[in-house]
């Protein structure tokens, strides 16, 4: 049944942004997932589709004037936490999370094709495209000579690949929910499944170079990283960018998030965590007992990102968690 609200004509809609009433970022996720309800339903003229665009206009303004604030990474890197810290803070510029900003038509073909999705139901699962082709329209008609601020998470390795399949693990196997409701999908079974999606991955290498280096300019790899704190801030000439190694992000939120915007009170709330979904159990048999290769480890943890912004020991240490069942 269409909502009776989708009546409402857009002239009642456009004074709020007219006005500069304030709408907060923290609104946006919210009304995006009433939009995925809409585009589900087919409701291509409806209320929360005529609001989203007076929204988008509002904050198409905020940009004119105010230096956006972008939470930009790879998926399962703790980034939903930062995000929401920071709207909890309220501080009067506009917030955006986001995972992919540069080719976005591309990429929604790409994963569309790898799961095997209609392009509206990835659609559905991806709120994040709709503020990620706003971003990329922005940034193709220029920044107007000012840098943009931008934050972005890395991870263990390995552990972000686990943490990425089980987001979508219910895509790849359309019945998970119900063969672990019946204890009937195995850990083997499901590392074979994971190996088959993740053996070639080249995890958060290729999107740093896919993403970060095109869109704003920061190679991350051509500058040493701060290994011992856990946090370094890059200048480039279109955004300052500030990559955090989500293993440090609760010892050096305050001092990064006070350097790099002037933030001397930053707190950090715990946001989606893996282990409080209802396949959690699953998932943490799955982290702690699955048998993967050595050879895998090994490469993951060898490659070029573990190398550059990880130690040695912690990288042995990574590795020796998998390493003890391995085959």
């Amino acid at each position: 049944m269409v909502d009776n609200r989708s009546k409402k004509s857009s002239t009642e809609l456009a004074p709020r942004a007219r006005r500069g009433d304030k709408l907060p970022s923290l609104a946006v996720s919210s009304l995006i997932a009433k939009v995925r309800i809409a585009l589900k339903q087919g409701i291509r003229g409806s209320y929360y589709l005529t609001r989203l665009r007076y929204q988008l206009m509002y904050m198409r303004g905020e940009l004119r004037h105010q230096e956006p604030i972008v939470i930009y990474q790879r998926g399962k890197v703790g980034s939903s936490s930062v995000y929401r810290s920071l709207l909890n803070m309220d501080l009067g510029r506009p917030v955006f999370h986001v995972h992919f900003i540069n080719n976005i038509e591309r990429r929604h073909w790409e994963m569309c094709g790898a799961h095997k999705l209609t392009p509206s139901a990835y659609f559905a699962r991806s709120r994040h495209l709709v503020v990620s082709r706003y971003l990329n329209k922005e940034i193709k008609s220029g920044l107007q000579g000012r840098k943009w601020k931008v934050i972005t998470l890395i991870r263990d390795p390995l552990k972000q690949r686990m943490s990425s399949f089980f987001q979508i693990v219910d895509l790849i196997i359309p019945d998970f929910e119900q063969r672990c409701r019946d204890n009937t999908l195995s850990v083997k079974a499901l590392t074979e499944i994971y190996l088959e999606r993740y053996r070639r991955d080249r995890g958060q290498t290729d999107w740093f170079n896919r993403e970060i280096k095109p869109v704003f300019g920061i190679d991350v790899f051509s500058t040493g990283f701060a290994r011992s704190r856990g946090y370094q801030i890059y200048h480039g000439d279109r955004a300052e960018l500030l990559l955090i190694r989500l293993e440090n992000l609760d010892k050096c939120a305050t001092e990064a998030f006070g350097e790099f915007l002037g933030i001397p009170d930053f707190k950090l709330s715990n946001e989606n965590i893996t282990d409080d979904k209802t396949h959690a159990a699953v998932y943490r048999e799955f982290v702690n007992t699955s048998v993967l290769p050595e050879a895998y480890i090994n490469a993951v943890y060898d490659s070029v990102f573990a190398r550059h912004f990880y130690t040695d020991t912690e990288l042995e240490t990574f590795k020796a968690h998998y390493l003890a069942r391995a085959t």
